[in-house]
Protein backbone atom coordinates (compact mmCIF):
# COMPACT_ATOMS: atom_id res chain seq x y z
CA UNK A 1 0.00 0.00 0.00
CA UNK A 2 3.21 2.29 0.24
CA UNK A 3 4.23 2.22 -3.07
CA UNK A 4 0.59 3.67 -4.46
CA UNK A 5 1.74 6.73 -2.12
CA UNK A 6 5.36 6.68 -3.63
CA UNK A 7 3.95 7.05 -6.67
CA UNK A 8 1.58 9.80 -6.19
CA UNK A 9 4.27 11.70 -4.86
CA UNK A 10 6.51 10.73 -7.50
CA UNK A 11 3.98 11.93 -10.54
CA UNK A 12 3.02 15.32 -8.34
CA UNK A 13 6.56 16.16 -8.31
CA UNK A 14 6.81 15.38 -12.31
CA UNK A 15 3.89 17.63 -12.89
CA UNK A 16 5.06 20.63 -10.71
CA UNK A 17 8.56 20.28 -12.71
CA UNK A 18 6.63 20.17 -15.57
CA UNK A 19 4.97 23.22 -15.27
CA UNK A 20 7.62 24.55 -14.04
CA UNK A 21 9.94 24.19 -16.75
CA UNK A 22 7.27 25.32 -19.61
CA UNK A 23 7.06 28.49 -17.76
CA UNK A 24 10.74 29.00 -17.86
CA UNK A 25 11.12 28.18 -21.61
CA UNK A 26 8.44 30.66 -22.20
CA UNK A 27 9.85 33.37 -20.30
CA UNK A 28 12.92 32.81 -21.80
CA UNK A 29 11.45 32.67 -25.95
CA UNK A 30 9.79 35.90 -24.85
CA UNK A 31 13.23 37.44 -23.62
CA UNK A 32 14.62 36.00 -27.36
CA UNK A 33 11.59 38.02 -29.25
CA UNK A 34 12.18 41.43 -27.29
CA UNK A 35 16.12 41.07 -27.97
CA UNK A 36 15.42 39.98 -31.71
CA UNK A 37 13.11 43.27 -32.32
CA UNK A 38 15.10 45.54 -30.29
CA UNK A 39 18.26 44.77 -32.50
CA UNK A 40 16.33 45.26 -35.83
CA UNK A 41 17.46 47.75 -37.56
CA UNK A 42 15.64 49.12 -41.13
CA UNK A 43 18.46 51.16 -43.05
CA UNK A 44 19.12 54.35 -41.81
CA UNK A 45 15.86 54.61 -39.80
CA UNK A 46 15.79 54.33 -36.22
CA UNK A 47 12.72 53.35 -34.08
CA UNK A 48 11.43 53.01 -30.69
CA UNK A 49 10.60 49.68 -29.26
CA UNK A 50 7.80 49.57 -26.74
CA UNK A 51 6.53 46.53 -24.62
CA UNK A 52 2.65 47.22 -23.76
CA UNK A 53 2.36 44.72 -21.08
CA UNK A 54 5.04 45.01 -19.49
CA UNK A 55 3.86 48.27 -17.47
CA UNK A 56 0.17 48.09 -18.55
CA UNK A 57 -2.70 47.21 -15.94
CA UNK A 58 -5.06 45.88 -18.63
CA UNK A 59 -3.89 43.48 -21.15
CA UNK A 60 -3.80 44.55 -24.58
CA UNK A 61 -4.60 42.78 -28.19
CA UNK A 62 -0.49 43.56 -28.78
CA UNK A 63 2.06 43.11 -27.19
CA UNK A 64 5.17 45.75 -29.02
CA UNK A 65 4.38 48.49 -30.82
CA UNK A 66 7.48 49.60 -33.29
CA UNK A 67 7.25 53.23 -33.63
CA UNK A 68 9.17 55.06 -36.54
CA UNK A 69 8.66 58.58 -37.64
CA UNK A 70 4.85 58.51 -38.59
CA UNK A 71 4.47 54.84 -38.59
CA UNK A 72 3.44 52.24 -35.66
CA UNK A 73 3.78 48.65 -36.27
CA UNK A 74 1.72 46.46 -33.80
CA UNK A 75 3.01 43.15 -32.77
CA UNK A 76 1.69 40.41 -31.41
CA UNK A 77 2.97 37.35 -30.53
CA UNK A 78 2.01 33.66 -30.02
CA UNK A 79 3.95 30.59 -29.34
CA UNK A 80 2.77 27.82 -31.87
CA UNK A 81 3.99 24.07 -31.07
CA UNK A 82 5.80 22.46 -33.51
CA UNK A 83 3.47 20.11 -34.75
CA UNK A 84 0.52 22.87 -35.53
CA UNK A 85 -0.58 25.46 -38.08
CA UNK A 86 -1.76 28.88 -38.00
CA UNK A 87 -4.44 29.55 -40.20
CA UNK A 88 -5.26 33.75 -40.34
CA UNK A 89 -8.74 34.83 -41.79
CA UNK A 90 -9.14 38.36 -41.70
CA UNK A 91 -8.75 40.81 -44.71
CA UNK A 92 -6.75 43.48 -42.04
CA UNK A 93 -4.51 41.09 -41.09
Amino acid sequence: MKWIYYFLIIIGVLLILILVLSFIIKKRKKKNIYKLLFDLQFGKNKYELIDVNKNAKKKKEYDYILKFDDLHIYIKYYFVPSNSQICINAKET
